[in-house]
């Protein structure tokens, strides 16, 4: 149950802000090295898709704030995804030492990555009704590389979701992520 529910979630990753591009067709691999391809549509999903690295600190420290986002969200579906120079072994080591509570994926061939653009690890992608409604940073935790507050006051994503599922306009649709850039 829990992996179709992934894939519908993934399936309805479909028009992406003001260019209105399909995501039909992208590749991505399990951890399992099975290849998922996306080639239908549901615009009624929300999925946030994060975007990680397996070495980059702020990846690894924002897992437990993505878990608990995990239980106070159930209805929306989450997905940690790994860019081309994450290696499944690593990702495996990842996953044991962090333990997210979401599955993770590799775009190995870029394919997501493409079509989505991600900036940084950790960026998120609130996906919602076919659309990107929020993209940039969990929170404020991390104002710059290597500096951190004891704990964030800003809560985008949170906001972001608590606005979409309530089916109101999202009031910060874009905040610049501090993390580890993606080459």
């Amino acid at each position: 149950m829990f992996k179709a529910r992934l894939l519908c979630a993934f399936i309805a990753i479909l028009i992406l802000n003001a260019c209105t591009s399909k995501i039909s067709g992208v590749r991505i691999t399990d951890l399992a090295d099975n290849t998922i391809t996306f080639n239908s549509t549901q615009d009624d999903s929300m999925i946030v898709v994060v975007w990680l690295a397996a070495d980059c600190p702020i990846s690894q420290k924002q897992v437990l704030t993505l878990n608990g986002l995990i239980q106070y969200f159930p209805t929306v579906s989450f997905a940690g995804v790994f860019t081309h120079w994450d290696k499944t072994p690593d990702i495996q080591q990842f996953k044991r030492d962090f333990a997210p509570n979401f599955p993770l994926f590799r775009d190995g061939n870029r394919e997501l990555f493409k079509k989505l653009k991600p900036v940084v690890t950790p960026e998120v992608q609130l996906i919602a009704d076919g659309k990107i409604v929020y993209r940039g940073a969990i929170d404020n935790w991390y104002y710059a590389l290597g500096r951190h507050r004891a704990e964030p006051n800003e809560h985008y994503l949170k906001a972001a979701i608590q606005a979409a599922l309530n089916h109101q306009p999202v009031i910060r649709p874009f905040t610049t992520s501090v993390g580890c850039r993606i080459e």
